[in-house]
């Protein structure tokens, strides 16, 4: 989906939009102008950098998923999975050490981003299947207050510690511990919930 907050302000003068989904009655669509603009972006265009950007309706067919793609053999290239036609891009996840050749060789799992549905295996030539699963981002964590579901900018909660759960700022354990100092570590998620009553 492309905001197109941005590009109204590189090109003077040309309708805008902006793209949401109305959660009340569970309906996506173009919010804020009217008809004339709306048929403008969808069936003109918008023009950014020499060429015509078009509005498109995100249907089942071209909604674009992240996926992962599990035992993709690490000596095959990538260019057999992007030959694909679901698949947009490809790239392979991190390296691993190979104790028999004694160097790093590229890991058995790959990102992708699939064009509709993505089936739930790859079946590659000669190969073992492989796993499909939807890519699921790292959770988030504030380092503020040491709890999972959101970061430090949107946190209101007290500072607690990372090492022994005090209520000061983690740095200043981490400046002891590196003096040579002995702390007690202390679980800071449970004593949130200690001192919540849970």
């Amino acid at each position: 989906m492309v905001a197109l907050g941005p590009i109204s302000l590189i090109v003077k003068g040309f309708p805008h939009a902006r793209v949401g989904e109305d959660v009340r009655r569970h309906k996506r669509g173009i919010h804020g102008w009217d008809s004339d603009t709306a048929q403008f972006l969808t069936e003109v265009g918008h023009p950014l950098r020499g060429s015509v950007m078009r509005l498109t309706e995100a249907t089942e067919e071209n909604r674009q998923v992240k996926v992962n793609i599990r035992n993709y053999p690490f000596f095959m290239p990538l260019h057999h999975l992007e030959d694909h036609p679901g698949v947009l891009w490809a790239r392979r996840d991190g390296q691993r050490w190979n104790s028999r050749s004694n160097m790093m060789v590229p890991g058995s799992r790959v990102t992708a981003m699939w064009m509709g549905d993505p089936p739930s295996m790859i079946a590659l030539p000669g190969m073992r299947p492989c796993r499909v699963e939807r890519f699921i981002g790292k959770p988030a964590f504030c380092g503020k207050c040491q709890r999972w579901g959101h970061r430090e900018w949107q946190c209101n909660s007290y500072v607690r510690c990372g090492f022994c759960s005090g209520r000061h700022d983690t740095k200043l354990c981490k400046d002891r511990i590196i003096n040579g100092e002995s702390i007690t570590p202390r679980c800071p998620i449970a004593s949130w919930s200690i001192m919540l009553g849970v």
